[in-house]
């Protein structure tokens, strides 16, 4: 899920389901080579960004290395929402980063006419 600022409202869009774990996604990145202090996107957001982003030129690097985290999801008929989930690990057995002292809790409500909203 990507946000834009936009007046004050924040939208989101899917990246759909077209990265796997496996060379052809590149879950470890294409071999870029970011400005100091940047990071080169990886994985699922890093397929985003090369694919949605990048391409039209909307994004630059990321300022900090990915780092997944479990959720649990509810959906809703016009909405969903879902928040960051502390088990160990979760789909085949990925680091959760929610576990970590460090990182802030995730809770936000995702609306069909593209709006979302962090709590």
């Amino acid at each position: 899920m990507g946000g834009r600022h936009e007046s004050e409202r924040w939208t989101w869009s899917t990246g759909g389901d077209g990265w796997r774990w496996d060379q052809v996604s590149f879950p470890n990145g294409r071999g870029l080579t970011p400005p100091a202090g940047l990071f080169e996107p990886i994985r699922g957001f890093g397929m985003v960004w090369y694919t949605k982003l990048a391409a039209v030129g909307t994004a630059g690097m990321a300022t900090d290395q990915e780092k997944g985290f479990c959720a649990t999801f509810q959906s809703f008929e016009h909405a969903l929402i879902f928040r960051s989930s502390g088990v160990d690990s979760c789909q085949a057995g990925m680091f959760n980063w929610a576990t970590q002292a460090s990182f802030k809790p995730v809770f936000i409500s995702a609306h069909q006419d593209g709006t979302w909203k962090r709590y």
